[in-house]
């Protein structure tokens, strides 16, 4: 019964979390969802914030590839990268591009990588190796409009 205890408070709260970002970073939410009903066995994702995504998701974390996995810095040899490591998509979020301009250490820090993201969005489909496959709108009253966009990598 201890055993069992535990193992409903870890679920509770586990869930209670999730919530909570869900609600704060439901672009993220959105994209899990969208990933679970349209990517096939085999396909990898570029994400900026795995936990959220996967737990919507609920895939293998061999269908993602975390944004500090990326070796990259520039979108050229992201490009070569991606195809490189078998990535399918790439979510390209505001959350963390937005912060750009203000510099916060979630941005700019080297391993998060948002200006990579930036780069794909706003570059990406000019280089021929990206197609916008789904964009997210999320209007938040005090945040304004929250937008992402999911890119499939062309070969």
């Amino acid at each position: 019964i201890i055993i069992f205890s535990i193992v409903l408070m870890f679920v509770y709260f586990g869930n209670v979390t999730m919530n909570h970002y869900s609600n704060r970073r439901v672009e993220f939410k959105k994209a899990g969802k969208w990933y679970k009903h349209n990517s096939k066995k085999n396909d990898k994702m570029l994400i900026a914030n795995y936990a959220i995504t996967n737990y919507y998701a609920r895939l293998s974390k061999d269908n993602f590839m975390k944004r500090e996995q990326t070796e990259s810095n520039n979108l050229t040899d992201l490009i070569h990268e991606l195809h490189k490591k078998n990535v399918t998509y790439v979510y390209a979020d505001d959350f963390y591009i937005r912060r750009l301009k203000i510099k916060d250490k979630n941005s700019t820090d080297k391993n998060k990588k948002a200006w990579l993201f930036k780069e794909v969005r706003d570059k990406g489909l000019a280089t021929g190796k990206f197609k916008k496959v789904k964009e997210i709108i999320i209007k938040d009253e005090l945040k304004g409009t929250l937008r992402g966009t999911i890119f499939n990598v062309l070969k």
